[in-house]
């Protein structure tokens, strides 16, 4: 089996994954603009330690835990480099949008009573004040946060989309092979209640008045930017609470996040999932994939196998031997919403403003492409894939056989593209380690882990230099 071969089966699934994000089936709408959203695969996956992230705390969930918070906030908040191959910037999303807020300058506008009062209005309908009390010192701070009706928005809006995700997927699924296109009639029909259901549930909870307030503010922002950045400031501080306080009084606050579906860690649920194979010599490869325009193909190209010290180590990519054939991978995906209540994310689209000597040349936060190399903020993550019952069989080459597992049992990090079968958990506070089973050709994976990230260009800014 050559490479080209295995780089065109990781393009396989990369195409599949992105194309239920960005396709629909005849007569639906997809969920994401094709040109504004970037996969982003990673090499190897990451394996997810379901007790890192349940339960976490919130302040409606004082007894949950502080841990998991941390643990899910640090996940989603990692920025990653325009590339359809998954790289860190380094950078997070936490701190260039608070460095954007504090920098942010705006020329003097026109006061509008008229305008004000309707943008606080909406504000009111979709946020609240409440006093949040430190229990070891007593203070009271006031914090701005979601108003439940617009929470129940953003949970219904995310549930819905789940469902059509998923059942974009299994339409998908259905057209490559005339046993399941001549079946997917009679089983549309039973595929679309989850999907009606999410719907209504959405739809029947003053869906509209939401989005009528969400518009207002969408859409006055623009002639009230200074109301409008100082809103977006106060629900950001709002949302920042010390959980992983060092006792030194200088721990960097939190900013909380929520994940859709909740129990996304849980490979024994069963909800939502959707099914794939792919083999290798029998890829279709797309040629204007953003695997290939974007840096994946590149990537994996220098070997599908990744093998890698001990958590924190290095990684090298290899080839698999010539001898190593009939690779087939089957995994089980969906897709996790990211919501952050505190975040305007409206508000970079707007016009007339500039960062100062923070950012002082327009476009240097983003250009709006998926083309960007030196911008500070090329894409903001949106959600993340989630894989189980991973099963990758092959004729392998004794070598190749023996290899992966000599390495596991050394406590190093085995990947094949972008799955993980065995190490160590990249956010665990334990040093637990974990394997895949070997036996009969087969290499079966246990759990859930993350293979990569769904990804909103971010819009054109700063829209101005700096004067």
């Amino acid at each position: 089996m050559t490479a080209e071969q295995m780089n065109a089966l990781v393009q396989g699934i990369y195409d599949r994954i992105f194309d239920s994000a960005t396709k629909a089936e005849p007569g639906g709408k997809p969920l994401a603009n094709t040109a504004k959203t970037m996969l982003t695969l990673m090499k190897p996956g990451m394996a997810i330690n379901p007790n890192d992230y349940r339960n976490p705390w919130t302040p409606g969930n004082t007894s949950g835990s502080q841990d998991a918070a941390v643990n899910t906030a640090r996940l989603v908040d990692v920025i990653p480099n325009a590339n359809s191959l998954y790289e860190d910037s380094g950078k997070t999303v936490t701190q260039v949008y608070g460095d954007i807020l504090n920098s942010v300058s705006i020329p003097v506008q026109k006061k509008d009573a008229a305008l004000d009062a309707q943008i606080d209005a909406a504000w009111n309908y979709l946020f609240r004040i409440v006093n949040q009390t430190d229990p070891d010192t007593g203070a009271v701070t006031p914090k701005t946060i979601e108003s439940a009706v617009y929470r129940d928005y953003l949970d219904n809006q995310s549930a819905y989309q789940n469902a059509r995700l998923a059942y974009v997927g299994a339409y998908l699924a259905a057209q490559e092979t005339p046993q399941g296109k001549n079946t997917w009639p009679l089983v549309a029909p039973t595929m679309q209640i989850p999907v009606k259901q999410a719907w209504d549930k959405w739809r029947a909870n003053f869906a509209d008045k939401v989005e009528q307030n969400l518009a207002i503010l969408a859409t006055s922002s623009q002639n009230s930017l200074q109301k409008a950045f100082n809103k977006a400031k106060e629900i950001f501080e709002g949302y920042g609470v010390t959980l992983d306080d060092s006792g030194g009084g200088l721990s960097p606050k939190i900013e909380r996040v929520s994940l859709i579906p909740s129990n996304w860690y849980s490979s024994s649920d069963t909800t939502g999932w959707t099914t794939v194979k792919v083999s290798a010599g029998n890829s279709i490869a797309n040629a204007s994939s953003d695997y290939k325009s974007f840096g994946a193909s590149a990537g994996f190209s220098l070997g599908i196998w990744s093998v890698g010290a001990k958590a924190g180590g290095s990684w090298s990519s290899q080839h698999f031997s010539s001898e190593t054939n009939n690779l087939s991978i089957e995994f089980s995906f969906k897709f996790v919403g990211i919501r952050r209540p505190w975040m305007s994310f409206h508000l970079l689209d707007t016009k007339t403003w500039n960062l100062g000597n923070f950012s002082p040349k327009k476009g240097g936060i983003s250009n709006g492409t998926k083309t960007q190399q030196k911008t500070m903020w090329p894409l903001m993550p949106t959600g993340f894939v989630v894989v189980k019952g991973v099963k990758i069989k092959a004729t392998w080459a004794k070598s190749d056989w023996d290899k992966m597992q000599s390495a596991l049992s050394a406590g190093g990090q085995v990947g094949i593209g972008p799955f993980s079968i065995g190490g160590s958990y990249s956010q665990s506070h334990s040093s637990e380690t974990w394997k895949s089973a070997f036996a009969n050709g087969e290499i079966t994976v246990p759990g859930v882990q993350i293979i990569g990230w769904m990804n909103a260009v971010v819009p054109y800014c700063a829209p101005e230099d700096m004067p």
